[in-house]
Formats: C-alpha cells, sequence, structure tokens
C-alpha cells in the first residue's frame, strides 16, 4: 500500500468506512443513488413522466389511492 494509507490486519473496517464516506463526494454516484430512492425527480425523462413519477410519489407517501389515478 502506498505511505500513508492504514496497514495490518485489522484495518479493513477502517478502509472500508473511509471508502464509503469517500463515495458520496463523487456528484455522479451521489445524483445515481438519490434517484434510485425517489429522494429526487429523474432529470433525464420526458415531462410527461416526471409528472407520473410525481403523483406516484405523492400517492405512496399519503397511503391512499384514488380510483380515477391508473398508478
Amino acid at each position: 500500500m502506498p505511505a500513508g494509507k492504514p496497514s495490518g490486519l485489522k484495518t479493513a473496517r477502517k478502509l472500508r468506512d473511509h471508502r464509503r464516506t469517500q463515495r458520496w463526494s463523487d456528484k455522479a454516484y451521489k445524483k445515481l443513488i438519490l434517484e434510485q430512492d425517489g429522494k429526487r425527480i429523474p432529470s433525464r425523462v420526458p415531462h410527461t413522466q416526471r409528472v407520473l413519477y410525481l403523483k406516484r410519489l405523492v400517492l405512496k407517501l399519503n397511503n391512499r389511492i384514488l380510483p380515477f389515478v391508473n398508478v
């Protein structure tokens, strides 16, 4: 390993945790993960699909099903 990195038998947890925290500084990774969680509106889809996505998200959050909305 290069100088400055922890080494030894019991450093796996430290290396893993550091790698996990550093991943969030990558903009592409953060954008991908937040879109998967539904915390963010997908930006690369047409407007009509975004509207449907928002309707489904609101219905899911409110836990109610309206008969005139196809989900």
